[in-house]
């Protein structure tokens, strides 16, 4: 299926016979795959254990949109992104 891109970072989201996964490359470094670990209606979150930061980056349908929650380290807040039009 193809790919498709969506806010100001570079980012596909690929659909096929392995998942659905999310791959990242912001500021042109090298991409990161983040492999679909939990996929329900309104959520979806993707997870790369290995990666140092984000590890974990969620998807959740809110009534003003969807947000987009990466997981930083655990000394910092989780920020939140609003992401509309998906």
């Amino acid at each position: 299926m193809a790919d498709s891109i969506a806010g100001t970072t570079p980012a596909r989201y690929r659909f096929d016979a392995e998942g659905i996964r999310f791959h990242a490359q912001p500021g042109g470094k090298p991409e990161t795959i983040f492999p679909a670990t939990k996929h329900e209606p309104g959520l979806i979150v993707f997870e790369q254990p290995g990666h140092d930061f984000p590890k974990r980056v969620s998807y959740r349908r809110e009534a003003d949109g969807r947000a987009a929650r990466p997981q930083p380290p655990a000394a910092m807040p989780p920020p939140r992104m609003q992401i509309f039009g998906f």
